[in-house]
């Protein structure tokens, strides 16, 4: 009996060394850009694909979205700026025709808002920072798709 005992717990005891114990592991946290213009969303992916910087394609919303891991984004970064500039900030920029752009400029100067233009090929933006953009928001001419971005983007498609 002892032996029968004896080997039942070698056996229990070689079963539960010889299991591996395995994780999955962590989410990689990713970076995804998506570009009204198809032909941007292709020159960026034809030069990812030259520079050997590994995405994804996705969709999200209806929208082609270029997707890339955290541990890829500093090469990303470097094409998609090559090709098209520094990225704008989410929700702080603006373009206009060139008229109401004037108009947006003489507003902030008058109201102490600083801010900077930004070119890009389709033309200048006007960028701010995050502390100002309730003020921003509130000039009278301030385009009401941005405080509805997912009625605009209806509207766009």
């Amino acid at each position: 009996m002892y032996r029968r005992a004896r080997v039942m717990a070698l056996f229990v005891l070689s079963v539960v060394l010889g299991c591996e114990r395995t994780e999955e592991p962590l989410p990689v946290a990713t970076h995804s850009v998506s570009y009204a213009n198809p032909a941007n969303q292709e020159q960026l992916a034809a030069e990812l694909t030259k520079a050997n910087v590994p995405y994804d394609v996705v969709f999200e919303r209806g929208r082609e979205q270029l997707r890339v891991a955290e541990t890829h984004l500093a090469a990303f970064t470097a094409v998609q700026e090559r090709l098209f500039g520094p990225e704008l900030p989410s929700g702080r920029n603006l373009r206009l025709d060139p008229e109401r752009q004037q108009q947006f400029k003489l507003w902030l100067s008058g109201n102490g808002i600083p801010f900077k233009e930004v070119a890009k090929p389709d033309g200048n933006y006007i960028v701010w920072e995050a502390t100002d953009d309730k003020s921003v928001r509130s000039w009278v001419q301030f385009p009401s798709f941005y405080d509805n971005p997912e009625a605009f983007e209806r509207k766009t498609q």
